[in-house]
């Protein structure tokens, strides 16, 4: 089954780690909360899947998962296609 989305929208943030905060349409449902962030180690961007954090041990834990990695693969660089969509629009 293909789990892609037929919307994503970008609303561009500015911080020095978190660069967008992303919403994912996927027919009349909307998941929101996916977040572009810029890599620590190589500063490249990477996507964020929303997570909530666990009170007791302060670890985060995602709330949306996708079992067929090349289906998650498309979804990010569906993300980031948009998110330099968005920036170029922003400038």
């Amino acid at each position: 089954m293909d789990y892609l989305p037929s919307d994503i929208e970008i609303k561009l943030i500015e911080d020095e780690k978190w660069k967008a905060i992303v919403a994912l349409r996927f027919g009349k449902m909307v998941i929101r909360g996916f977040r572009i962030r810029v890599s620590e180690v190589s500063n490249e961007l990477w996507v964020v899947p929303p997570s909530i954090q666990n009170q007791k041990t302060r670890k985060y834990h995602p709330i949306f998962f996708l079992e067929d990695k090349e289906q998650w693969n498309q979804i990010q660089q569906m993300i980031l296609d948009k998110f330099d969509e968005a920036l170029s629009i922003d400038s």
